[in-house]
């Protein structure tokens, strides 16, 4: 449809007075004498020397409502529109014009009306209630004048055409709309298609190399298996350095090959955890034992050093737990040359105060650059790919470590740098609550040399901290943290009781919990503030979000440290703020 809209000069005239249809036949039509006057009065207004000849109006009429109505309804079978009508109100014996506007706009509701009066018939607020609030009804008192007429006919019939030329705008516009929102919705299920296609190539790509890897681990089980076989057999040193070489290799690609299904289960979805209840100090000798021979071949130094009350049973995949932390420590193995690698085991609190374990892999290896930290984490990426790098391997261990570690209710991340080391942090859940720490025991035996063993590396401070936390095994836990780093501790259970001990005591540092009960963290530090306290309050909350931290500064926390602890930040908010203390 074309975006332009002929002018309409067609006026219906309703009166039931003769003599009215030709005074407006005088004004709007041509070649009556009344024109001349309009003329002289146009040049006034506009300013003309000369007017021209007004519009050539093109009149009908009608002298009862019921023929106005029918006039109207001809029109429209046309296609000859009326753009405007002039409607007496008094029109005896049949309708009046408020009910012949009424009938007609049930008709032709574009049509723009002057009502023509030479009493007040009606009110105006009558006249609305009737026909209803509109724009398209003016009111022209009688006997009116010929210039108001003129200049209503022509604002009018002008008003009807911008009006259609809107509406053809405006259903262009919705077309357009709908055509694009049918392609929008076409795309939509393309894209989706594709979606679902690409998501059936992803799946039928991980089943091919899950029953590939299958597939060549039944033949590499054979090889390795009687390469063991022939390696026990009375060979010359040649011969047993060939056999070795094949069992070292063979072995090798069973880890690819491992690694490979064990990526391919997890990208198609397929991997289902064992959980069960399992004894944790029987995954630590294990990796114990499987990484101390492999770190004594590059004479580097290895433990497993456990701090802290630790539970004695978890609730885990032990399978999977045990291949994240091979898989970590043996990378640190392999990227140390000399040093050691050690794995420190803490617990920590997580989210409704349930129990997590933190497993510390640190090494004194040759580090990893900060561009491609998070880049490790994805599959088929080294931190060194290129075509001469010194370490093998397919890239697909952090991966998997990083998949596993989120579906054993935990994460990693890493801290490193070049040329000094990396901590790779791998935290699981224990289907455990911080609230059954109370019942756990010290662990004895070995398990406690090798706590000794940790406490001799653990720097010590002297001063008195107090804690503020609501939660008892929260309170338990810091508490124990501090004592082993040989701090003084005093529990507040919440503000307002930290209030009441600073009245009668001053401390080193403070631990100051949020969320409490009648007296939040932020409330206890801003008035601590207020009295003039300088003492370091640390802030440690489970609130972790992005903007938490400003608002614990905003209060007049020192520090900010988020649950659950980690160990290095612990340690350094200690060393930043007890510089006083002397180490013992």
């Amino acid at each position: 449809m074309k975006n332009s809209v002929p002018g309409n000069k067609r006026i219906l005239i309703v009166d039931d007075n003769r003599a009215i249809h030709g005074d407006f036949a005088a004004i709007l039509a041509p070649g009556h004498q009344s024109n001349t006057l309009l003329n002289e009065a146009e040049a006034v207004i506009f300013g003309k020397a000369t007017a021209s000849e007004p519009d050539d109006f093109d009149l009908d009429s009608a002298f009862q409502g019921q023929e106005a109505l029918e006039k109207v309804k001809q029109a429209l079978a046309e296609n000859r529109p009326y753009a405007m009508a002039f409607v007496d109100v008094r029109m005896p014996p049949g309708w009046d014009g408020i009910e012949t506007i009424s009938r007609i706009w049930k008709v032709d509701p574009d049509l723009q009306v002057v009502i023509c009066t030479a009493f007040s018939d009606y009110q105006w607020s009558e006249i609305n209630d009737i026909l209803g609030q509109t724009d398209r009804l003016l009111i022209l008192k009688k006997p009116f004048d010929n210039i108001e007429v003129y200049q209503l006919a022509s604002a009018l019939t002008e008003k009807w055409r911008l009006a259609q030329l809107a509406r053809i705008s405006q259903e262009e516009l919705e077309k357009k709309v709908e055509q694009r929102t049918l392609q929008l919705k076409d795309a939509n299920e393309e894209t989706k298609l594709m979606a679902e296609k690409a998501l059936a190539a992803n799946r039928a790509k991980s089943e091919f190399l899950a029953n590939m890897s299958h597939e060549i681990r039944t033949p590499m089980n054979v090889i390795i298996g009687f390469a063991d076989l022939l390696a026990e057999e009375n060979l010359n040193q040649a011969q047993k350095q060939y056999v070795w070489s094949i069992c070292e290799s063979g072995n090798n690609l069973l880890t690819i090959i491992d690694d490979i299904l064990d990526f391919s289960k997890i990208e198609a979805g397929k991997l289902k955890l064992n959980t069960t209840e399992c004894p944790l100090e029987h995954i630590l000798m294990h990796i114990d034992s499987t990484m101390s021979a492999l770190a004594a071949q590059k004479n580097l130094g290895f433990g497993i050093i456990r701090r802290g009350q630790l539970p004695s049973t978890i609730h885990t995949d032990p399978g999977r737990l045990r291949q994240c932390l091979i898989n970590l420590a043996n990378n640190a193995i392999k990227y140390t040359n000399e040093g050691y690698v050690h794995i420190l085991v803490t617990t920590g609190c997580g989210k409704n105060d349930e129990m997590l374990l933190h497993f510390d892999v640190k090494d004194t290896g040759i580090g990893i650059a900060p561009e491609v930290r998070e880049a490790i984490f994805e599959a088929f990426v080294q931190a060194d790919g290129s075509s001469t790098r010194k370490y093998e391997g397919t890239g697909l261990g952090l991966a998997i470590t990083k998949q596993l570690a989120e579906l054993l209710g935990g994460g990693i991340t890493l801290s490193s740098s070049p040329g000094k080391g990396s901590t790779f942090s791998l935290t699981v859940a224990t289907g455990l609550s911080m609230d059954d720490l109370p019942k756990i025991s010290v662990p004895t035996g070995d398990d406690q040399q090798d706590n000794n063993k940790a406490n001799a590396h653990v720097p010590q401070f002297s001063g008195k901290v107090l804690v503020v936390e609501d939660k008892e095994s929260n309170q338990k836990l810091v508490k124990l943290l501090l004592e082993k780093h040989g701090l003084d501790v005093i529990i507040a259970n919440n503000g307002r009781e930290a209030l009441e001990i600073c009245e009668k005591q001053s401390f080193d540092m403070i631990f100051m919990d949020i969320q409490m009960p009648h007296m939040n963290g932020y409330e206890a530090t801003g008035i601590l503030r207020g009295k003039g306290i300088t003492t370091p309050i640390v802030a440690l909350t489970a609130h972790a979000l992005r903007g938490d931290d400003e608002k614990c500064f905003d209060a007049g926390c020192s520090a900010y440290l988020s649950k659950p602890i980690v160990k290095d930040k612990f340690l350094e908010i200690l060393n930043r703020y007890l510089t006083g203390s002397k180490p013992q």
